[in-house]
């Protein structure tokens, strides 16, 4: 009879077990994957997940703690049920039922999963017409990232090709998650690491440089009630019977959310037309040209010229793994010193190579560097950038400041931000922690960060 394996746990799993632990919702990280068809035939849809859950193994993975240590339990494909909950919305109005199917989504999106029991992913079908459903995959982060939910569309096809044609799959067992996991462990107990170990030593030694345009006295209290909520983590993860330190700085980031506000800004015509050239025949990225803008928008408000941003880079370490399903996509702190750089030329330059190295690198958990700093380095990165490419259409007409709200949006750091461009319009969304900043300078912030682009443009395209 086969039974379940019993696997070394990745740097990931370590981090959100102990958040899980530590917060007293769970930390239900959620990811969704939605389609819509016109019919839906629910055993072929059974054996089309059965058939992934032998593929991949990340769908039937739980996390233990045994002897101290914690692991990943790789479970057989028949020990979780597969369940379809279907729900009958036929008897509604359709915007009635569009209405019910987004709040029973939004429901499930905060229900959190059992991490040690499994299993660890959800599925709703929600019907409005015999002819006319939704089907939701709702995953724990855990198990699945952005880049691996297309996989996991790829995957289902393929299996229901296989399933109708009566043909065989040949399992690969590269694309386990369990062997990016000796990869990451080679990588942090080896010498095989050494060179990312030393790069994240070099760039982390003195520390993270937070926000200069944060003011006194509001600067010193928010310090002080970080090193209270350091504390109060770690005497919860000390409670616990498993606990590893290279990794608590990220749970003490992620403990809890502070009170924010939010802001949108879409650019202008003009500028979104030049931003589309830029990407066009540029060598940067546009990534590069929203970071460039953002530090000159802060460098004129405060004066600062070194910068450290939480940005997401890569989505597989070196492009290996790019079959596997997991929690590979990841995201690190990039550093910048733009003092003496006023050549707009040389400044995206500059920021492209560091963004590069940034992706050469951040695949290394780099909390495990230097983890004994007080308070642990990383437990608070000022800014949080995020790139997004669409695409479908907008629909937007607007321009400039279009949706403002002054409180009820949490946000993990400082600042956050998050760059979106359609095929036909570009936005950022910037969320920020309204106990260090105001409504009136966060929008000045987003106006200058758009003029700012519009002379970088004005420069280089």
């Amino acid at each position: 009879m086969p039974v379940a394996k019993i696997f070394a746990s990745s740097a990931t799993q370590r981090r959100e077990w102990m958040l899980y632990h530590v917060r007293s919702d769970k930390a239900p990280f959620n990811l969704e994957l939605s389609l819509r068809l016109d019919a839906f035939d629910l055993e072929l849809n059974q054996q089309i997940m059965l058939r992934m859950l032998e593929q991949y193994e990340i769908f039937r993975t739980t996390l233990q703690v045994i002897d101290g240590t914690l692991y990943q339990v790789i479970h057989t494909p028949d020990t979780f049920v597969i369940d379809f909950d279907k729900r009958d919305l036929t008897h509604l109005e359709p915007a009635a039922a569009e209405a019910a199917a987004r709040e029973m989504l939004k429901a499930s999106l905060l229900t959190p999963f059992d991490i040690e029991q499994g299993p660890l992913f959800r599925i709703l079908v929600m019907e409005y017409t015999p002819h006319d459903l939704s089907v939701h995959f709702i995953f724990h982060h855990l198990v699945t990232d952005q880049y691996s939910t297309r996989l996991f569309v790829d995957g289902m096809k393929e299996m229901a090709a296989l399933f109708l044609s009566g043909g065989q799959h040949v399992f690969d067992p590269a694309v386990q998650y369990s062997a990016y996991v000796r990869f990451e462990q080679e990588l942090l107990n080896t010498s095989r690491g050494d060179k990312y170990r030393n790069y994240w030593e070099s760039v982390l030694k003195n520390g993270m440089p937070m926000l200069r345009l944060i003011k006194e006295p509001a600067r010193q209290a928010f310090e002080q009630r970080h090193l209270q909520k350091v504390a109060e983590v770690k005497d919860r993860l000390y409670k616990l019977p498993f606990v590893d330190e290279r990794f608590v700085a990220p749970v003490i980031r992620r403990y809890e959310m502070s009170e924010g506000g939010e802001i949108h800004y879409a650019y202008p015509t003009d500028t979104f037309t030049r931003i589309e050239r830029y990407r066009r025949q540029c060598e940067t990225g546009l990534l590069t040209l929203m970071v460039a803008g953002i530090m000159l928008s802060l460098h004129q408000h405060s004066g600062q010229e070194t910068f450290v941003f939480e940005i997401m880079a890569s989505k597989r370490p070196d492009q290996h793994f790019m079959q596997t399903i997991g929690w590979l996509a990841t995201g690190g702190p990039c550093f910048f010193n733009i003092a003496g750089k006023e050549d707009a030329g040389d400044l995206l330059e500059y920021v492209d190579e560091q963004l590069y190295q940034l992706s050469k690198h951040v695949f290394y958990p780099y909390e495990s560097v230097l983890y004994n700093a007080t308070p642990p380095i990383g437990s608070r990165i000022p800014v949080f950038i995020s790139l997004t490419h669409f695409e479908q259409q907008s629909g937007r007409t607007e321009e400039g400041i279009t949706f403002r709200k002054p409180a009820g949006a949490g946000n993990y750091q400082d600042l956050a931000l998050f760059f979106n461009f359609y095929q036909d319009a570009g936005e950022v969304q910037l969320y920020y922690n309204n106990e260090l900043f105001d409504l009136d300078s966060m929008e000045a912030l987003l106006h200058a960060h758009a003029g700012f682009i519009a002379q970088l443009l004005g420069a280089v395209v």
